[in-house]
């Protein structure tokens, strides 16, 4: 019986040294891409989707809440860190059921000043849903419209140039905290 019990627990023992080998951690390259994690936390609050396949994540984001005029306005923004381009805008005034989780709306040449969504390159070209016969959908998965709370929902669709140049918008997410 011991001369079984013993290769066990020499086993044993010397598997318990070998699993607490240390991995050598390589040095960071400047092509390595931020994986979220420990070190590394995936932003709170954001705004990020792709245009015409090109992925957008931007730095600052905010939304505002119009509550003293009828109808009732909300707008999301987004930025590039210390307000640089590329510029993210989101408009619009509530309908009669509100802004309330499920909402879907539409936002196109039809919809002008009442829905909008305004896109800014890094180039400062403005590309709006103001022009655009489909324009894009803006969903609203989640929705605390109180001061300090937040909304969260995606999008996807197309913006035009004022001469035509089209984008489209992809992928589109967000998770933005009420600044009022």
């Amino acid at each position: 019986m011991i001369k079984t019990i013993l290769p066990v627990i020499a086993f044993a023992f010397i598997f318990s040294f070998s699993a607490c080998k240390k991995i050598p951690v390589l040095p960071k390259k400047d092509t390595d891409v931020e994986i979220p994690g420990p070190d590394n936390p995936a932003p709170t609050y954001y705004i990020n989707y792709k245009v015409n396949g090109v992925a957008v994540s931007l730095a600052e984001v905010s939304a505002t809440r119009g509550t003293t005029l009828t109808p009732r306005t909300l707008t999301i923004l987004g930025s590039g860190k210390a307000g640089a381009k590329p510029l993210f805008k989101f408009y619009s005034e509530e309908s009669y059921i509100g802004f309330v989780r499920g909402l879907n709306i539409g936002m196109s040449i039809n919809s002008a000043q009442s829905h909008y969504i305004e896109y800014t390159n890094e180039a400062g070209k403005l590309f709006s849903t103001d022009y655009d016969n489909d324009g894009i959908y803006l969903f609203i998965g989640e929705i605390s419209y109180v001061a300090g709370g937040s909304i969260k929902g995606s999008f996807t669709g197309t913006a035009k140039t004022a001469s035509g140049d089209v984008v489209n918008i992809t992928d589109g997410t967000y998770n933005v905290k009420f600044a009022n």
